[in-house]
């Protein structure tokens, strides 16, 4: 933390030179005696927040240097101050393309190493009432292969926050794409976009099942977390066994095929490559008087079996697409009717688009569509691409 504070004062310094209009009781802030040591974070996080929220951003050139010291503060906790962050303009020694990546790319290359599991023969009962999140690449590897998580557990919800940003009415993806790779260009892990700068990070061959977490997982390494590799007829078994109540299923995929089932909308280049469909577990279900009894509020996975419902993510998982602004992550929570596109962001979700937003009833068959269907399902809408520093500015 005092690590920290140092790079804001410095920052301040800097940012007097600037437009930004700082107004903050320097004395207050970085006087820490009178302040109980168990609330020292939190009395300091606000301050910072207070202390973000008087800034700008009206920088030409470079992110705020407020923002800037606090993401890479983030990334030196996790990998040491002498890390070095390249970007796509920047020579890296080991020779990896990122443009390869995305095209606003900012990676730290790491090597793992590792030192023994000490996961095995676990007692998970006492783990998961203790439970925190997996803090390293090393440490999500060995939870992965004792069936253990890495991510947020906490109950799930079926629609996602609303909290996506907009210009001039269009919904805006970031474009800045933070990764840890090893020396040969693979993935270790990825550093999830937070517009309030409350950064996260999941791993490579993690298991996780929070909405936010899962949508950056699929972005970020084209693929669904570990936790949910498993068919959905034959796997659900092996899945619980493996992983209890966090076991998903569902690996299929999605033809995007508007012909069979005209109520569906078309998503973006569905016909041009390809899109893998998988279970997204909630603690209840679409609610709609006119479906069927299987979609009814019921928890995805409770230990001993799995009912699936109407949530699934539909995202772009060809191997020939390896830069992330050409995927895309949508979810539909009510199977295949309507779907919102994941913004890379925490809660950053996009338009809902479909057939019940064109202000039809819910359908399960072409048959249903043209019985009772007035319009055609609303179509997808672009978004913009916008790097960190435009989003918040």
């Amino acid at each position: 933390m005092k690590k920290l504070f140092l790079l804001i004062l410095f920052s301040i310094s800097f940012l007097s030179l600037t437009s930004c209009d700082i107004n903050i009781d320097f004395n207050n802030f970085f006087n820490s005696n009178d302040i109980d040591e168990d609330n020292f974070d939190n009395e300091k996080n606000l301050e910072l927040d207070n202390l973000i929220k008087t800034c700008d951003h009206n920088f030409n050139d470079e992110i705020c240097t407020i923002c800037k010291t606090i993401k890479n503060e983030y990334i030196f906790n996790l990998y040491g101050n002498d890390t070095i962050i390249y970007t796509n303009e920047m020579e890296n020694p080991y020779n990896i393309d990122l443009d390869e990546y995305g095209n606003n790319v900012h990676a730290v290359f790491y090597e793992p190493i590792f030192k023994g599991d000490s996961y095995k023969n676990i007692n998970k009962n006492k783990f998961y009432n203790e439970y925190e999140k997996s803090k390293s690449y090393e440490d999500s590897y060995y939870r992965s292969l004792n069936g253990i998580m890495s991510g947020d557990i906490s109950i799930q919800q079926y629609l996602p926050g609303d909290s996506g940003i907009k210009k001039d009415d269009i919904y805006i993806k970031c474009s800045d794409a933070y990764y840890v790779l090893d020396t040969f260009g693979n993935y270790i892990a990825y550093i999830i976009n937070d517009l309030n700068f409350d950064y996260d990070i999941i791993y490579y061959g993690g298991a996780y099942t929070s909405l936010n977490e899962v949508c950056a997982y699929l972005l970020a390494f084209g693929e669904v977390p570990i936790n949910s590799n498993y068919d959905k007829n034959d796997g659900v078994e092996e899945s619980i066994s493996k992983w209890g109540k966090y076991g998903r299923v569902n690996i299929d995929y999605f033809s995007g095929n508007t012909k069979s089932f005209p109520y569906e909308p078309l998503l973006p280049k569905v016909k041009l490559i390809k899109y893998t469909e998988t279970d997204f577990g909630t603690s209840g279900g679409y609610i709609n008087e006119s479906i069927s009894k299987k979609y009814e509020q019921k928890t995805y996975n409770n230990g001993l079996n799995i009912s699936r419902g109407a949530a699934r993510l539909c995202f772009v998982s060809d191997s020939k697409i390896k830069n992330i602004d050409e995927r895309y992550v949508f979810y539909t929570y009510n199977h295949y009717n309507d779907f919102q596109q994941y913004l890379n962001y925490n809660d950053g979700f996009g338009l809902r688009f479909g057939n019940e937003s064109a202000g039809n009833q819910y359908c399960s068959s072409r048959s249903d569509f043209e019985i009772s269907a007035l319009y055609n399902p609303t179509e997808y809408a672009n978004v913009y691409n916008m790097s960190l520093k435009e989003l918040i500015s």
